[in-house]
């Protein structure tokens, strides 16, 4: 759902072009060191301009810091602090190793007390990525990453990522450092011969995009994903969504964040942007986005993410997206009668919470009294499939989790049984197997109903859905 549209509060032309989010908090920058660049804020239902600065074309914001480059033969990136809701120039940061022909601030990350940026004509073109840490107010130099012992990398820094140990970059193949050791490491992927243009880690996931592989009925990209085991970097699955025209330009950009994926394409009449969660060791498509008229032409140009909420490139503006808009639990499908005459039903009280303690009890009543059950959900969407024979309907598609065994209440042979569970409790105590913040949640309950007639001894109630907010 389209959140807000960030509009170019200059006039310098080139706005939108560079994007990234981090909460309530949106920086856009534009192409050249002309370009106004400017911070907007999430108030109410609307988004603000607060802070204007000029000459910034590269962008990275994470939480209440941003570091901006200016690119065009400059030798310096600003970085910026908020207070209140003004953003303010902290420093102005040199580098100590390149010169104005280098293309310093090519591409910037930020990530806490650290950021880098790149340099990819540094070297005579091998390209360069410099670190730098936040200590004792000021931004020291760390390391100075480079790939020229292996005349197989060359522009290195032509994108850039960051998360905690790891930057991820490319230029002509796309390596991995490791900040972790005292002396940096350094590995080379390899996702085959395809040219990598863009790039993205979140914890130990890397995701590399394609948008020149071939696929069938022509150029249509892909998307390659790396997982850490803890010792080395295993490619695991490669996504290439069915039915895409030649020339889509998948991959054209990739942001990860924990078990969420957008991919934008760069095909030049329809620009588009995917949607993937990771479940289990698989990656599924969970959503398109698209605009009609001049705002497609250079919409998921480039990308940012930040939970459920995405920032899109466009024409002289930015635009954001709510991924998975939370909507009140609200009920769906029929609930099965049971031998007694009874229809168990589901509702949802409180908000639904990742990160709460409790707060949110799914209810049930009208159960068969004194007969156990249990309350399971799934999150790849709902369905209506017949329960044997009998009235009772299948809800929530698989796969589904239960969450326990719950004792039955009431009167034998009467509806009065009820069960309930604090679901946020719940997802507390069982880290491993909870739905992650923005998922869209179908849950059910199954209980015992011995005297059914149908070829089940139980019955199912209706179903509840809701979305698991941060």
């Amino acid at each position: 759902m389209l959140d807000g549209v960030l509009p170019d509060p200059g006039s310098n032309g080139g706005f939108g072009r560079r994007v990234s989010i981090s909460g309530d908090w949106a920086l856009v920058g534009g192409v050249k060191f002309t370009t106004t660049a400017a911070f907007f804020e999430r108030t109410g239902s609307g988004w603000a301009t607060r802070t204007v600065t000029r000459g910034h074309s590269v962008v990275s914001l994470h939480g209440d810091r941003a570091v901006l480059g200016t690119g065009n033969g400059s030798t310096w990136v600003d970085v910026y602090e908020r207070s209140g809701s003004t953003w303010n120039l902290a420093a102005t940061v040199f580098s100590l190793n390149v010169d104005n022909h280098d293309d310093y601030g090519h591409a910037v990350a930020l990530d806490g007390d650290t950021y880098v940026v790149s340099a990819p004509d540094w070297g005579l073109g091998f390209g360069m990525i410099e670190v730098r840490d936040l200590v004792g107010g000021s931004w020291q130099p760390r390391y100075l990453l480079t790939a020229w012992q292996n005349p197989a990398v060359i522009n290195l820094g032509d994108e850039v990522a960051l998360d905690g140990r790891w930057v991820v970059s490319t230029g002509s193949r796309p390596v991995i450092f490791d900040l972790g050791p005292s002396t940096y490491g350094k590995t080379v992927l390899n996702p085959g011969q395809e040219k990598i243009t863009a790039v993205a880690v979140s914890g130990d996931t890397v995701a590399l995009g394609a948008p020149l592989a071939g696929g069938p009925g022509g150029i249509i990209g892909k998307v390659f994903l790396f997982d850490h085991d803890g010792s080395s970097w295993i490619r695991g699955p490669e996504l290439q969504p069915a039915g895409l025209a030649s020339g889509v330009g998948f991959g054209h950009d990739v942001e990860l964040d924990g078990d969420r994926l957008l991919v934008g394409a760069s095909e030049t009449k329809n620009r588009i942007f995917f949607i993937f969660e990771r479940v289990g060791e698989t990656w599924i498509e969970v959503g398109r986005y698209s605009e009609s008229g001049a705002a497609a032409l250079k919409l998921g140009g480039d990308l940012s993410l930040d939970g459920t909420r995405a920032l899109a490139s466009a024409i002289g503006e930015a635009r954001v997206y709510d991924l998975f808009p939370a909507f009140p639990p609200s009920s769906y499908c029929v609930a099965g009668t049971t031998a007694s005459g009874c229809q168990a039903l589901v509702s949802g009280v409180g908000t639904p919470s990742a990160s709460a303690a409790s707060g949110f009890t799914i209810a049930v009543n009208g159960s068969e009294g004194q007969k156990d059950g249990t309350i399971y959900f799934g999150t790849l969407g709902d369905q209506s499939n017949a329960w044997g024979n009998g009235s009772s309907l299948q809800c929530v598609m698989p796969p589904v989790t239960r969450t326990g065994v719950l004792s039955g209440s009431g009167t034998l042979g009467s509806c009065d049984g009820s069960f309930a569970l604090d679901f946020n409790a719940w997802m507390q105590a069982h880290s491993g197997r909870v739905p992650a913040a923005g998922s869209t949640v179908y849950a059910q309950t199954w209980f015992r109903d011995p005297q059914n007639t149908s070829n089940q001894s139980t019955s199912l109630s209706d179903a509840l859905v809701f979305t698991v907010c941060p």
